[in-house]
C-alpha cells in the first residue's frame, strides 16, 4: 500500500502526461474503505485498542470476551479531532513508538491528499453499517426467538416478492453467512418492519425503525441533522434491546451527518458504486464490464435525490390534521356531502352553510 502512496507522491501528483502532450495535475479528494482498510493505510489502532474513531477522542471501555470487546457508550459530549492536532499527534507516535490517542505513525495521505485529515476520511456505509451493524443486530434477534418462530420468520423472507429490478431476493437470518450488502440494504430499508411485526415488541419494533429511518434521505435539506437526532436515541436506547453491540461501526455512525454535510452522496452512492467497479483487486479482475453506464447510474441517482423539486400542491391541501388531509372541493363532493347533511339534519337548507371543507386519508 505505501509504494503505491509512493508512486501516486512521485510520479502522479507533480503532473499527469496525456496522449495528446498535454500534462493534467491531480488532486485527490479523499480516502474512503472499510474499517481495516482505512487502519492500515491511516497507520491507526484498530477497533480493538483505545481511541479507534478517525473522527473523535472517545475513550472506549474493554469488557472483555472472545477477543477483548470493546465498547462505545454513549457521551453527550465527544471532543473531535482537529486537522493540525491529527497530524502533530501522527509525528508524536513515530517519535515515542506508541499510541498517541489512536496515531501508530504518520501516513503519506498527509502527503498526497487535497483535503487534511481527518476531513478527508470517508467510513465505508456499506461495510460498518449493512455487513456489520445491521447483521448483527438481526442476528442477536434471530437467537432470541423460539425455534419456530424461526422458522416461520425464515420461510416469510424467502418467499418474500421484489420487483424485477431489485435483482436480489432476501436470504434468511440462517443464511446470513452468505449474504451480500445489496441483500441486507433491501432488507432493511424495505421488508424488514413488516416482517418484525410479529416477533417483536412495539418498544423494540420502534427502536430498530429509528435506525431504519435515520439512515434514508427522507428529510430533503434537512437530512443530516434530523437523522442526527433519530440516531443519538437509538445510540442511547441501544443497550436496553442489544447486549454487548455498542462497538466502533456503532459509534461511526454518530459521525455521518457530518460526513454528508462535507461529502454529499459519496457517503452512500460512492460506496456501492466503486465496490461494483473495482472488483477483486488481488485478481485483477473488475466488479463489472460497463463501467461508463455504472458510472452514469449512480450520478443519476445522485442528481435525482439532490435536485428533488417539491410538488406544487394547492393551498386548502397544506395543511395536515391527524390522520386526515384537507383536499379540493369539487361538485360531486359537494353534492354527496349536502346529501348526507338532508338524511340527518331536518333544516332542508344545505345550501346556506357559510363554511364547508372535505376532508381525505393521507397515505
Amino acid at each position: 500500500m505505501n509504494r503505491i502512496l509512493e508512486f501516486c507522491l512521485v510520479r502522479i501528483l507533480p503532473l499527469l502526461p496525456l496522449r495528446n502532450g498535454n500534462k493534467c495535475k491531480v488532486s485527490f479528494y479523499g480516502i474512503i474503505g472499510d474499517c481495516p482498510a482505512l487502519k492500515l493505510i491511516l497507520e491507526f489502532i484498530g477497533h480493538t485498542g483505545y481511541y479507534s474513531c478517525f473522527y473523535c477522542y472517545i475513550h472506549d471501555v474493554h469488557v472483555g470476551g472472545r477477543g477483548g470487546k470493546r465498547q462505545y457508550y454513549h457521551e453527550n459530549n465527544i471532543k473531535l479531532r482537529h486537522e493540525q492536532r491529527y497530524e502533530l499527534e501522527s509525528i508524536r507516535a513515530i517519535e515515542s513508538s506508541n499510541n498517541i490517542y489512536g496515531h501508530l505513525g504518520r501516513s503519506l495521505l498527509h502527503d498526497l491528499l487535497d483535503i487534511p485529515l481527518p476531513h478527508s476520511i470517508i467510513v465505508d456505509y456499506l461495510h460498518v453499517s449493512l455487513l456489520r451493524h445491521t447483521r448483527c443486530i438481526l442476528q442477536q434477534i434471530y437467537a432470541k426467538l423460539s425455534p419456530a418462530k424461526r422458522i416461520i420468520l425464515d420461510q416469510r423472507l424467502r418467499s418474500q416478492k421484489f420487483p424485477h429490478f431489485f435483482n436480489r431476493k432476501i436470504r434468511a437470518v440462517s443464511d446470513f453467512s452468505f449474504i451480500k450488502a445489496t441483500e441486507l440494504k433491501n432488507l432493511l430499508l424495505y421488508a424488514l418492519i413488516p416482517h418484525m411485526l410479529y416477533f417483536l415488541p412495539k418498544e423494540q419494533l420502534a427502536h430498530l425503525a429509528s435506525y431504519i429511518i435515520h439512515g434514508k434521505k427522507c428529510f430533503d435539506d434537512n437530512t443530516s441533522s434530523m437523522s442526527k437526532e433519530l440516531f443519538l436515541k437509538y445510540y442511547q436506547d441501544h443497550s436496553v434491546h442489544y447486549d454487548d453491540l455498542q462497538n466502533l461501526v456503532l459509534h461511526l455512525r454518530l459521525h455521518f451527518n457530518q460526513l454528508f454535510d462535507n461529502h454529499g452522496s459519496l457517503c452512500y452512492l460512492g460506496t456501492f458504486g466503486q465496490e461494483d467497479l473495482i472488483g477483486a483487486i488481488g485478481k485483477s479482475h473488475h466488479g463489472t464490464r460497463f463501467h461508463g453506464q455504472l458510472i452514469a447510474y449512480h450520478y443519476e441517482i445522485d442528481f435525482a435525490l439532490r435536485n428533488k423539486t417539491p410538488l406544487n400542491r394547492a393551498s386548502s391541501i397544506e395543511n395536515i390534521d391527524g390522520p386526515l388531509d384537507e383536499v379540493n372541493e369539487t361538485s360531486d363532493m359537494l353534492q354527496d356531502v349536502t346529501q348526507h347533511h338532508r338524511m340527518i339534519c331536518n333544516c332542508n337548507k344545505p345550501e346556506q352553510l357559510t363554511s364547508l371543507s372535505v376532508y381525505g386519508e393521507h397515505d
